[in-house]
């Protein structure tokens, strides 16, 4: 094994990189999981999302927020309802309708603020109607706005080290509850029990089959050889 004398460690130090990497992916699938559920209502019901610059809207919606928003079609929306709508003076805005006026018109009003914004907004500003609020997701786009480029770097390189830390999750060699008699899930797929005639049950044709054995009984040594190789650094 080329590669061993850099895998040798003592053994807190193993388990400490499988438990970081267990953290990381528990990380990347929250982070993937905020994102769907962002992708998925875009995709499947037009819903459009907004990321959440200012604090106006506090408590309920926090900067970095990313909220769905659905179209908004004439008197279906009214008190209560948070919308987006185009300012003339301060662009998108995304506040919550106190009042609707007898000719049509909306008085919104962050719920953050002491008092109503000043201009009624007109139905042909709307640009949706909120339903769906995902939390935190949208953090690094705030900061883009706000010019928080250090913020932005820290985002990153915070996620490329879980990116890298994730894979010691998935290395039996980390695993602190590993042994050296392990069993790749894939042999068992592709393999004939011992109870079963040697032609039935068979995924892969014999030349395809015997050829997949082989890689995985190579891999299956080489994370044998791993393991080995760690704990036998151990003091």
């Amino acid at each position: 094994m080329g590669n061993a004398q850099q895998l040798t460690g003592p053994v807190w130090r193993r388990n400490a990189l499988f438990g970081l990497g267990m953290l990381s992916l528990m990380l990347l699938g929250v982070a993937a999981s905020l994102a769907a559920w962002i992708v998925l209502p875009m995709a499947l019901l037009q819903w459009s999302p907004s990321v959440v610059v200012s604090g106006s809207m506090r408590p309920a919606i926090e900067v970095g927020d990313v909220v769905l928003l659905r179209p908004v079609a004439d008197g279906d929306v009214g008190v209560d309802t948070v919308v987006l709508y185009d300012s003339a003076d301060r662009g998108r805005v995304l506040h919550r309708i106190v009042q609707v006026q007898p000719e049509g018109a909306y008085v919104t009003m962050g719920d953050a603020n002491p008092t109503p914004d000043s201009d009624p907004v007109q139905t042909e500003q709307l640009r949706g109607a909120a339903v769906l609020l995902i939390p935190w997701i949208g953090g690094p786009a705030a900061w883009v706005v706000d010019g928080r480029w250090g913020a932005v770097a820290g985002a990153m390189a915070g996620a490329l080290c879980c990116v890298r830390l994730a894979a010691f999750a998935f290395d039996p060699a980390y695993d602190p509850w590993a042994t050296a008699q392990r069993v790749l899930p894939a042999t068992v797929l592709i393999t004939t029990g011992a109870r079963r005639p040697a032609a039935a049950g068979r995924l892969l044709p014999d030349e395809v089959r015997q050829s997949v054995i082989g890689r995985l009984a190579e891999q299956t040594a080489v994370a044998v050889a791993r393991h080995d190789s760690l704990l036998g650094a151990q003091p």
